[in-house]
């Protein structure tokens, strides 16, 4: 299948094979060798590409599947934010070797949907890699390699192998009962979804109609029939659990700004706190949607639980703590309107001691970058200091803004050369930023690290504020014992 894969689609980038007749060609050879999990897993997750270096798992999309033609957002073709819960599952599935004991199952947390997938005019290849703590926690994160790149993060995570308890059940007839203020149909819902730029094709309108109550909506979905051969492909098929969370933007629409054709601003998945799979998706389900503990109609920031039961209310799936956002970063229900606000912030420092019991982290890696020292301090930290690398940012007099720009130039691009090692363990960072005059701008470099650490896990950064007076020694004791606080990223 491999093979036969990479040649199809050299073909198609060659344009001697349309896109159509490769998408028939991909489904003949996966007919055929579904049920061999050594080569193709599922229509999201195709093959293990595992290295020395991480384990890691490779799809190849050619923009003609199912979940990207019936799933365009603005007219393009956006690979839907379910997509990745069912990769991350799989692969882990896969990772974890057999889990067709019935006492086994995975629960993702922490999901966060960082950048969407957009298939283009080439086939887009797509990876997830994993990695395993010392505490069994597994890691994820799925990204795109473009042109020799920097890997470009799309989405990232945690799952845990757990012990499957007792199947809940929902009592569907008083939830009905419940959800008895207005009734939306799919030529609402589906009317409503393209006037926000979504436009779901026949694979991905699976709602039958939302029966919507006090804070609380009920959903009854079905398996689209253009798809439901598919059915068995997937344990969280993409249709199902999409319509799913169309029935979450039906709760925070409201029948209201539906029947009134209220302006609604576009929203996709942002972030998710807790997914359990109890049993796999069905053809018919019942979705129940209402929000999370704290949170309620009206909240800049809107959490919701979604629980997705057969037809016997049997839960299959439970979502915890569903939240979306618009394209341009901005949280809160669909219908909001942006209200621009001006803010003054002012820093609040904590005082904390650090717990001396906590010993130092085994990092692979400990880079400390000094900005702006007087040699006396430069030289008097690298005889103290052993296993460190010290990195120093100088440059020749200049206004502080190109200082500024120059520094976080060079920080940059320590840290893409410290992501190219793919070290195996974590990575500290620290930089000290001496707390006088204009040099206290070089504290924005937080931001940077900041970043750096929430696209790729394993860095660690610190920046250090120390006063000017501070001396070699004094500056080696706050990086010793700050390295004990991974936490405290600016301190």
């Amino acid at each position: 299948m491999k093979d036969a894969l990479h040649y199809i689609l050299s073909e198609v980038k060659s344009k001697r094979l349309a896109k159509t007749d490769a998408l028939d060609l991909i489904r003949q050879f996966e007919t055929k060798t579904i049920t061999n999990k050594s080569s193709y897993f599922n229509p999201l997750l195709h093959q293990n590409t595992s290295n020395f270096t991480e384990q890691r798992f490779s799809s190849t999309f050619i923009g003609e599947e199912f979940f990207l033609t019936d799933h365009m957002v603005k007219g393009k073709k956006m690979l839907p934010g379910v997509a990745y819960l069912e990769m991350a599952r799989a692969a882990v599935e896969q990772a974890a070797g057999d889990l067709e004991d019935d006492q086994t199952g995975i629960r993702l947390e922490n999901v966060l949907w960082i950048r969407p997938i957009i298939a283009g005019e080439e086939p887009i290849q797509v990876h997830i890699g994993l990695f395993l703590d010392d505490k069994g926690l597994i890691s994820f994160e799925i990204y795109t390699e473009q042109n020799n790149a920097e890997p470009l993060l799309h989405s990232q995570g945690s799952a845990v192998l757990t012990k499957v308890a007792d199947i809940p059940v929902i009592d569907i007839k008083a939830l009905q009962a419940q959800c008895n203020q207005s009734v939306l149909s799919p030529i609402q819902c589906y009317e409503a979804f393209r006037s926000m730029g979504l436009s779901y094709g026949a694979s991905h309108q699976g709602i039958e109609k939302i029966n919507l109550g006090t804070g609380q909506a009920l959903a009854k979905l079905f398996l689209p029939s253009s798809v439901s051969d598919t059915q068995n492909q997937f344990v969280l098929h993409p249709s199902v659990m999409d319509a799913a969370l169309q029935t979450s933007i039906g709760l925070l629409m409201g029948a209201e700004n539906v029947n009134n054709h209220h302006p609604m601003k576009l929203f996709l998945p942002f972030a998710l706190d807790k997914l359990e799979i109890i049993e796999k998706c069905t053809a018919v389900m019942w979705c129940w949607v209402r929000y999370s503990e704290g949170s309620k109609s009206g909240d800049k920031m809107q959490k919701v639980d979604i629980d997705l039961c057969d037809e016997q209310g049997n839960v299959c799936v439970r979502l915890k703590g569903f939240s979306a956002r618009s394209p341009e970063g901005e949280t809160g229900p669909a219908g909001s309107q942006a209200t621009p606000e001006s803010l003054m912030l002012q820093p609040c420092w904590k005082e904390q001691a650090v717990a001396e019991e906590v010993a130092a982290y085994d990092y692979a890696q400990h880079l400390v970058i000094l900005c702006e020292p007087a040699d006396v301090i430069r030289e008097g930290i690298k005889t103290q200091i052993e296993g460190v690398r010290l990195l120093s940012l100088e440059s020749e007099p200049k206004e502080i803004a190109e200082r500024f720009e120059d520094y976080a130039t060079q920080v940059f691009v320590e840290i893409q050369n410290i992501i190219n090692e793919k070290n195996k363990g974590k990575v500290l960072i620290q930089i000290i930023v001496f707390s006088q005059d204009e040099e206290q701008l070089f504290s924005g470099l937080a931001g940077l690290l900041k970043t750096a650490q929430l696209e790729h896990p394993r860095l660690v950064g610190q920046l250090i504020e120390v006063e000017p007076e501070e001396t070699a020694e004094g500056i080696v004791a706050k990086l010793r014992t700050d390295r004990r606080s991974a936490i405290d990223s600016h301190i």
